[in-house]
């Protein structure tokens, strides 16, 4: 019995974007666009060090938060970033939440409750927050 000839691959579309995680390579990229960002707004003045290094956490401590980026073959021309933390804290105090909220041991009855807890008052009780608020 003879078969039917197979059906050419679709061919990628040349620069098409696509949203891929966002590694650390993209690091200078992604810093402009948060520059380019904060740009646009009159009553912010960003420090682009700090930036960097806010974004940098995040994309070497993935419990932190993920950051996607669209791309082409060329360029980053977008992102997205998902935190799980407060972005308006600053780098040292999200540390130091962290560090706290893991240092809560585990237990049987409610394996997170207890960190959760602990993350939401530390939060709420932080300086940042409190003038943000």
């Amino acid at each position: 019995m003879e078969q039917a000839p197979a059906a050419p691959l679709p061919r990628k579309r040349v620069d098409q974007p696509r949203v891929e995680p966002a590694t650390i390579e993209d690091l200078p990229a992604l810093t402009e666009l948060v520059m380019e960002l904060f740009a646009h707004s009159g009553d912010f003045s960003p420090d682009r060090t700090t930036q960097e290094r806010g974004l940098q956490l995040i994309l070497e401590q993935p419990s932190r938060g993920r950051i996607f980026v669209l791309r082409t073959d060329h360029r980053i021309i977008g992102m997205v970033n998902l935190l799980f933390t407060a972005s308006t804290l600053a780098p040292e105090t999200v540390n130091e939440i962290v560090s706290a909220v893991g240092s809560i041991p585990l237990t049987q009855d409610d394996p997170l409750a207890r960190r959760v807890q602990a993350a939401m008052l530390l939060v709420i009780c932080c300086p940042e927050y409190l003038v943000q608020r």
